[in-house]
């Protein structure tokens, strides 16, 4: 299990909503071949999927608009986080690299970028 360092409530819904567009634009981007299509970015694409629900249930659960700190734990081996670890810049990178070509608009916010480092920094437990 990972818990994640703490964020808001609406930071998360932020992140839930830019997840869910990323999921989408990245699986557009394989079926067209921009993006390889192969064992790596699908285990790191179900492990934000897993990520993004449990944040969406944590989100949920507190209310968005509620204003004081949370946290989420995240089902994740060490081996998974380890893995996610490695590939996360990455992969970040290479979305970055799309929406500058024009590829992807990830109309990415500081709320998105606060709660992915809330689980980037996270501590297995």
């Amino acid at each position: 299990m990972l818990k994640s360092q703490p964020y808001l409530p609406s930071e998360g819904a932020e992140f839930v909503e830019y997840m869910d567009r990323v999921i989408v634009e990245v699986a557009a981007l394989q079926a067209e071949g921009r993006i390889p299509d192969d064992q790596g970015i699908d285990s790191l694409l179900e492990l934000w999927r897993t990520v993004t629900a449990q944040v969406k249930t944590d989100v949920k659960a507190a209310g968005p608009d509620a204003g004081s700190p949370m946290t989420s734990t995240i089902p994740m081996t060490e081996a998974e986080f380890k893995q996610s670890s490695s590939m996360f810049e990455t992969f970040y990178q290479l979305l970055r690299i799309l929406e500058m070509r024009g590829a992807i608009n990830l109309r990415r916010t500081d709320g998105v970028g606060k709660v992915a480092m809330a689980v980037y920094q996270g501590t297995l437990i």
